[in-house]
């Protein structure tokens, strides 16, 4: 993340956290735990855990920067990524922390969406019962598009998309944009809702080795969503 999105700019004090159960915090049993959990049950041995933990660290995460460095704590932006993506819609919701600005990048618009896309890749049918619809109910941005919208201070968000995502079509956020334009126009603040689409940008943001690819496209991005973040914070300071 901090190769593709340096945010170099953003007058901010920036900090990359890793989510639980991902790079350097995978489980015990490495990434075979990881696929073991997939296999078994992606929602609630996979995807769920890495957002109740994520949900359960980030107003802590948030104090401890603020006060190790001197940040604003009420002046806060989140940038999500992928599966960060679905973690920082799921903060949205949950409005634990002021979050005053916000970036989902090639990301799926609720949980649901996720299993979906695992449903396609492993070709097996998701189990899905009422305990399960209830948890991925609970992190659908677009279900709750209207009590975030509105807030007294409802958060600025960008949506950027690469047009040539090999797992999420650009349909998917879409439509969340559709949704929080919608439920942003009722209270009268659409211009806080934004969406861009990126030619020739695919999911993964870094090939082998970490290295970044299609640079001059990638820093597009990171200058969309900086540009992006500058604005919002500093009309909100």
């Amino acid at each position: 993340m901090a190769q593709a999105f340096p945010l170099e700019t953003v007058d901010a004090t920036i900090a990359y956290v890793g989510l639980a159960l991902f790079g350097e915090r995978l489980p015990p049993g490495g990434l075979e735990e990881i696929l073991d959990r997939q296999s078994r049950d992606y929602l609630r041995q996979l995807l769920m855990p890495v957002i109740e933990q994520a949900a359960d660290e980030l107003p802590r995460l948030v104090a401890e920067i603020a006060e190790r460095t001197g940040a604003d704590a009420d002046r806060l932006a989140l940038l999500g990524f992928s599966a960060g993506g679905v973690v920082v819609a799921d903060a949205l919701i949950r409005a634990q922390v002021p979050i005053q600005a916000a970036v989902l990048v090639n990301t799926v618009s609720s949980p649901s969406a996720a299993v979906a896309i695992s449903e396609r890749l492993s070709g097996n049918p998701y189990p899905w019962d009422d305990e399960a619809r209830t948890a991925a109910q609970r992190g659908d941005l677009a279900a709750h598009a209207s009590d975030v919208a509105a807030r007294s201070t409802p958060p600025a968000l960008l949506i950027l998309h690469g047009a040539n995502d090999e797992y999420i079509a650009p349909d998917d956020p879409r439509d969340l944009y559709t949704a929080l334009r919608n439920a942003y126009r009722e209270s009268g603040r659409a211009d806080l809702v934004e969406f861009r689409i990126f030619d020739d940008v695919a999911h993964h943001l870094t090939g082998a080795n970490n290295h970044v690819e299609g640079l001059s496209r990638i820093t597009a991005l990171n200058e969309a969503a900086s540009d992006w973040l500058n604005t919002q914070l500093r009309k909100r300071t």
